[in-house]
């Protein structure tokens, strides 16, 4: 593949990517390559680059005879994603706390807690979403841990996708004073708690944040 190829493929992924982000590709909707690529005026190929490229992130899902759709979730499936990336981030917590130490990790991760109240107190869902999975995102790079990072930003990508979901086709919001709450007592854990305790926190945090979502889809299936 052609290095201009390469780049153009990977603007048409952001493109793509950000209209997932915001909801305006659903979930279970399909991608049809000839429509985007005439939209774009780029050839098949180069979008059939940039959606392999999604499914690698976990944003979409290639089925045979059913073509590229956005990454749909069961209510179990969604279960099981919370649940992964509570295990799975408690474990690269564990491991920023080692690598970091605690004056770090707050200083790295308060904006991003300061940016999800603000959100909320504007009733600003994408912006809510953008500062929760930064949270995420930057705690999973301190971890300074590359095979822990990969696996949680496919976690975090499907994560993502579903708050999207329960905020634009759901009964929404995701972002509640509550759950920013919980996430300023996080950031006070990290000061005082121990490790262990703050890695339970952050567990039963990301789990209280799937739960609504997991219900939801529940009454819909």
């Amino acid at each position: 593949m052609s290095r201009a190829r390469t780049t153009l493929a990977q603007e048409v992924a952001h493109g793509l990517r950000e209209n997932i982000r915001l909801g305006r590709y659903a979930c279970g909707e399909r991608l049809v390559e000839l429509a985007i690529a005439q939209s774009l005026q780029v050839s098949q190929n180069t979008v059939r680059d940039a959606l392999r490229q999604l499914e690698t992130e976990g944003w979409v899902r290639y089925s045979p005879r059913r073509g590229v759709r956005v990454r749909a979730f069961t209510a179990g499936e969604a279960d099981e994603v919370f649940a992964l990336m509570a295990a799975v981030e408690s474990l690269a917590l564990t491991w920023a706390f080692e690598s970091q130490g605690r004056a770090q990790l707050r200083t790295a991760l308060q904006p991003h807690v300061e940016a999800l109240n603000t959100a909320c107190v504007s009733d600003e869902s994408a912006a809510g979403r953008d500062a929760l999975f930064a949270f995420h995102r930057t705690l999973a790079a301190l971890s300074d841990r590359p095979h822990t990072q990969s696996a949680l930003k496919v976690l975090h990508n499907q994560a993502y996708l579903l708050t999207t979901g329960y905020d634009t086709r759901g009964p929404g919001p995701s972002l509640t004073s509550d759950q920013v709450g919980g996430y300023v007592h996080l950031l006070g854990m990290l000061k005082f708690a121990t490790p262990t305790e703050a890695e339970v926190a952050l567990r039963q945090r990301i789990l209280a944040d799937g739960r609504p979502i997991v219900r939801w889809l529940a009454l819909i299936s």
